[in-house]
């Protein structure tokens, strides 16, 4: 299915401008199942114990920058891109791991906060 749509989209044949924009949500879609389809297969390798961690001194600024980086497609652009406080410790911590929950958290923060605020947290007085 993504490489039928992908090859209708990139062939450059005229199609009605609804037929485009319907080829493109199944593009997107179909982006959406594999990412989905990619995830519950994690899961399952992660219960079965398949997936081994690999913890080292980890500096949490690594991660959150890693993350952010990763982010920067997902973002595109129109937020604040965040910063995190320089001189904080390091953990014990699968940096791979670690940096798929940061983009998670990113990308959560993404879709469901406000787009005309801006992204800085105020914690409640």
């Amino acid at each position: 299915m993504k490489a039928a749509v992908t090859s209708l989209l990139a062939s450059g044949e005229k199609v009605v401008p609804q037929g485009h924009e319907l080829l493109t949500i199944i593009n997107e879609e179909c982006d959406r199942l594999n990412h989905l389809v990619e995830e519950a297969a994690e899961m399952a390798r992660l219960e079965a114990g398949e997936i081994e961690l690999h913890f080292a001194p980890t500096s949490i600024e690594e991660v959150i920058q890693g993350a952010l980086t990763l982010s920067k497609s997902s973002l595109g652009g129109a937020r604040d891109s965040g910063e995190s406080s320089p001189g904080l410790p390091s953990v014990e911590a699968d940096l791979e791991r670690a940096q798929d929950i940061w983009l998670k958290l990113i990308d959560n923060a993404n879709l469901y906060s406000s787009k005309e605020q801006p992204d800085h947290y105020h914690p409640p007085n």
